[in-house]
Order: structure tokens, then C-alpha cells, then sequence
């Protein structure tokens, strides 16, 4: 979404959500330019329909609209501001939903452990147990170590 609002100077800083589309114009699931109140209804409605991937810089980066579309879907943490990736409510809110498949996949815990070491306690049991493992999720965080058991 930065390429849109690169290339489209006036959305910059807008609350909007683009529809995918092969078209050569914008079409849009909540279009920019629109008073806030109903318009961020319309905004969070179509993030917990179509997800983040799509969403503006200034959604990306509301909580508010963030951690409901999170818990819906927990794999599109990546499209969240840094600013929200480094806050544990919007890190947690990602985890607490994800499935066993991913709580068990090394890679995706050790990314997630460098963002934020609480996500360890969301660990499958395997890799806590895992000396490796371990080892791996301290030198990506070194605050891991206080949430050791």
C-alpha cells in the first residue's frame, strides 16, 4: 500500500481500503476521503472481511482497526506499521488466534519471539522444549529469558 499512496500523493495520510483489482483505476472496499465516524465502521468491517494486505499506511497504523482484524486473521501481522508490530496488545491479539500449525513452526515462532518475547509462552510445547530452539529465541531476543521456565 505505500506504492498507492506513493504513487497517489493525495491518499497519503487517509483512512481507506483498496479492492484488488486488475482494473487500471483504484476501486475501493471503504474509499479515502470521507468523514471519520461511519467511515471507520465501513474501514474495520472491510479489514475483518478482506484483511490488512490492502489497507492504508493510517490504518495500518490504528489500533483500533488493527487488533479486530488481527484476531480474525492472525497470519497478516507483517502488514501492521513497525510502530504496532513493537505493542504487545497487537503482537498477542495475533497470537492468541494463530493455529497449532503455526505456534509449531520454528521460523514463524523465532520471528515472532524477536518482535515480542512474550510470544514464547504461545510456543507449542515441542519447541519450548527444544534446546535449540531456545537458544535460537535468545540470541533473536535477549528479553526471552525472563519468560523461561
Amino acid at each position: 500500500m505505500q506504492l498507492v499512496e506513493l504513487l497517489y500523493s493525495h491518499l497519503k495520510g487517509q483512512f481507506f481500503v483498496v479492492k484488488p483489482s486488475c482494473s487500471e483505476y483504484l476501486q475501493f472496499y471503504a474509499p479515502p476521503g470521507q468523514l471519520l465516524g461511519d467511515h471507520k465502521e465501513k474501514v474495520r468491517n472491510a479489514l475483518l472481511k478482506h484483511g490488512l494486505k490492502y489497507a492504508s499506511q493510517r490504518v495500518l497504523n490504528d489500533k483500533d482497526l488493527v487488533l479486530p482484524a488481527l484476531e480474525k486473521h492472525p497470519d497478516q501481522l507483517k502488514y501492521v506499521s513497525e510502530e504496532l508490530r513493537d505493542d504487545s496488545d497487537v503482537v498477542m491479539a495475533s497470537v492468541r488466534r494463530a493455529s497449532q500449525k503455526v505456534l509449531k513452526d520454528r521460523q514463524c515462532m523465532l520471528d515472532l519471539i524477536e518482535i515480542n518475547p512474550q510470544v514464547f509462552k504461545y510456543a507449542a510445547s515441542e519447541l519450548k522444549d527444544d534446546a535449540a530452539f531456545i537458544e535460537a529465541a535468545k540470541q533473536r531476543n535477549p528479553e526471552l529469558r525472563q519468560y523461561l521456565r
